[in-house]
């Protein structure tokens, strides 16, 4: 089974953000340029968020776009405090945990009434991060955005074969929303 961050990028509230970034910069061994000035210089890629659409500008307030060279880091950085408390903080603890960006891959063992309660105690772990669970009690296939798993129960082992697939992401505004 699988969870998906919905809407992850812009629902990285600033603060969690920054604080992770904070903390990840006071981890180098070489503080140089200094862990302020880089905090700082993500802030401002925060608050002049900007973009036009239709003639009319508008200002991100909340999270950060996809767009951004350091989006995904920042991303990274942020949902890496989420991780650490889904995989450690609570009385369920899931088995693996495995995160690519926005998609979590896990096998659980221990019913689907813990499941859901173990789910609804990551959706409590951040108010603005909200996670969808994707499973079912009948398939052994499951699907996340760029790759495919194939799940086998043997008794008991299970088999995983992972299959990679290319996916298109659009390079350009016009391809993203082709008019006409």
């Amino acid at each position: 089974m699988s969870w998906d961050v919905v809407s992850m990028f812009p629902n990285i509230d600033n603060n969690l953000g920054i604080s992770a970034v904070r903390r990840a910069l006071n981890s180098r061994s070489v503080n140089i340029p200094s862990t302020d000035c880089l905090v700082e210089a993500v802030e401002i890629c925060l608050r002049v968020n900007n973009c036009q659409f239709s003639g009319q500008s508008f200002v991100q307030k909340h999270g950060t776009a996809m767009g951004p060279k350091n989006a995904c880091s920042y991303a990274d950085l942020a949902m890496g405090i989420i991780d650490e408390k889904a995989k450690f903080g609570g009385s369920l603890k899931p088995m693996l945990w495995w995160r690519y960006k926005d998609d979590i891959f896990d096998i659980w063992t221990q019913g689907l009434p813990k499941l859901l309660e173990f789910t609804d105690n990551i959706n409590g772990l951040y108010p603005t991060i909200k996670f969808e669970l994707v499973y079912s009690l009948i398939s052994r296939c499951i699907f996340v955005t760029g790759l495919s798993a194939l799940m086998f129960m043997l008794n008991p082992p299970i088999a995983i074969s992972i299959y990679l697939f290319r996916v298109h992401t659009p390079n350009t505004a016009k391809e993203q929303f082709p008019l006409g």
